[in-house]
């Protein structure tokens, strides 16, 4: 019989492992380039820490989506271990459940929900003004996701972060915490870490609902693609638009920004009753196949 520390432990440890590997990465980025500051100014750089130190956080803040990347791969394996150790469990208990699979079609509406709930939250964010009020920490995010080329971008922020990110908050903590408390604490929780985690209130404002919406798709489809397909579509969208710009008309008129931002929560509203009415996945069991809803 696991205790209730254990559980908090069991349930807390992968995201500590990622916080973890984030800072990691960040000091190992830190050293390498105040080793390479201070051999491009010598022993007489040295003497002026300040500049030193200036001259590093310049360089370094170049470098931020890089990290960015290199937390993610150094995240998956450490991931992929965890849920492998949590099949293992669940084959020890007798506590290994199976669903049915998704037809492709289904995944249609979570794609649409994570285009529309990008497109309503940044809308808000800023015809609230609370861009405008964060506007320093903005401008940093955007250096951060923003700084390279399309490609690697759309690969990165659009692919490889949305997989790193789900399998530690969807995968296994979410996972992890409905095992002993039941899905609605394993969806809020897991948002709550989720929104935590990114370090600001800006982004945490940001990343709640979504983490909220993404932890409901888990807990709906029982696959990982789900919401990874969702986190995917949403950073996409954020990402191709900021670079290439397709979504700034709405800036030039704030009735036309409002009339949008009403539609993608129509859209999201939707997408969500879809979700809800239309998708259930019947869940095999040794004496019936049964409903996993309840139905």
């Amino acid at each position: 019989m696991e205790t209730e520390g254990r559980k908090l432990w069991r349930v807390v440890y992968p995201v500590l492992t990622y916080w973890g590997v984030t800072l990691l990465v960040s000091v190992l980025f830190s050293m390498g380039v105040v080793t390479y500051v201070v051999y491009q100014n010598g022993v007489s750089g040295m003497l002026d820490f300040e500049k030193l130190m200036e001259d590093a956080l310049l360089m370094l803040s170049n470098y931020m989506y890089e990290m960015s990347i290199a937390t993610a791969v150094l995240t998956l394996p450490l991931m992929l271990l965890y849920r492998r150790w949590d099949k293992k469990r669940a084959l020890r208990l007798g506590k290994v459940r199976r669903f049915e699979k998704p037809q492709p079609l289904a995944y249609l509406p979570v794609i649409v929900l994570g285009l529309a709930s990008c497109l309503l939250l940044n809308n808000l964010m800023n015809l609230s003004g609370l861009m405008g009020a964060y506007d320093a920490v903005a401008k940093e995010l955007s250096s951060v996701l923003y700084q390279g080329m399309l490609v690697w971008e759309i690969l990165g922020v659009g692919i490889l972060v949305p997989i790193a990110e789900e399998l530690v908050f969807r995968g296994v903590t979410q996972s992890r915490i409905e095992e002993y408390w039941g899905k609605k604490y394993g969806i809020f929780l897991s948002a709550l870490m989720f929104a935590a985690i990114h370090g600001n209130l800006l982004q945490g404002l940001y990343t709640l609902p979504l983490g909220l919406f993404m932890g409901y798709v888990y807990s709906k489809y029982r696959t990982l693609l789900a919401p990874v397909l969702f986190h995917a579509a949403a950073n996409l969208l954020s990402v191709t638009a900021s670079e290439l710009g397709y979504l700034n008309f709405m800036a030039d008129s704030e009735p036309l920004a409002w009339g949008i931002t009403v539609g993608a929560a129509v859209v999201v509203l939707g997408c969500l009753y879809v979700i809800h009415d239309k998708v259930w996945l019947r869940e095999f069991t040794e004496e019936s196949e049964a409903p996993s809803d309840g139905r």
